[in-house]
């Protein structure tokens, strides 16, 4: 087995329109990734997300979802 670093790049970059997927309070809500957090070892990225209402909270990946993508003419 190699012990070289496994590289994987993070699932959203910074300007691309999400939402949040999770239950709770954010659900349904929408935003722009501002910033992405490197992983510490654990290969996890985290998203900042500033949302429409104002606030801004951070998600892993798997809590958001990708509108950038969606999007039609």
């Amino acid at each position: 087995m190699s012990n070289t670093p496994r590289t994987q790049k993070p699932r959203f970059q910074p300007g691309d329109h999400v939402a949040v997927t999770i239950p709770g309070v954010y659900r349904d809500k929408q935003g722009v990734v501002t910033d992405v957090s490197e992983p510490l070892g654990d290969f996890v990225y985290k998203y900042r997300v500033q949302l429409t209402d104002g606030t801004s909270a951070t998600f892993f990946g798997f809590e958001l979802r990708n509108l950038s993508e969606n999007k039609t003419a």
